[in-house]
């Protein structure tokens, strides 16, 4: 994979990984977050389509938040949230973990 310079492009600043006809619904997710500045980011894991996943979101609508959220058929459900301010240039390291109907999100 090479890299791409967006350096002029900041809206374009993304990553994504999809692996097809894997089953995984246990596991251990890492992720390192970066903000250069604060908008809005999703982790997603038990992923099953654009319709029904888990997710982590960050600074969404410009809040000071973490929350926990499922969307399944279309609804999306807060599990739990956090109060945090994040702060610019500053990475984050998350650890999600997902064990049958166990959900924890360290940062």
């Amino acid at each position: 994979m090479n890299p791409v310079d967006n350096t002029n492009k900041p809206e374009t600043y993304a990553s994504i990984l999809i692996r097809k006809m894997y089953d995984c619904s246990d596991g251990i997710f890492f992720a390192n977050v970066y903000f250069d500045e604060i908008g809005a980011v999703g982790l997603l894991f038990r992923y099953f389509d654009q319709h029904n996943y888990y997710s982590v979101d960050l600074a969404q609508n410009g809040e000071s938040k973490i929350r926990l959220s499922k969307l399944i058929n279309d609804k999306k459900e807060s599990l739990n949230e956090y109060d945090i301010e994040f702060k610019t240039h500053t990475w984050y390291r998350f650890r999600i973990v997902y064990n049958k109907a166990q959900l924890e999100v360290w940062l």
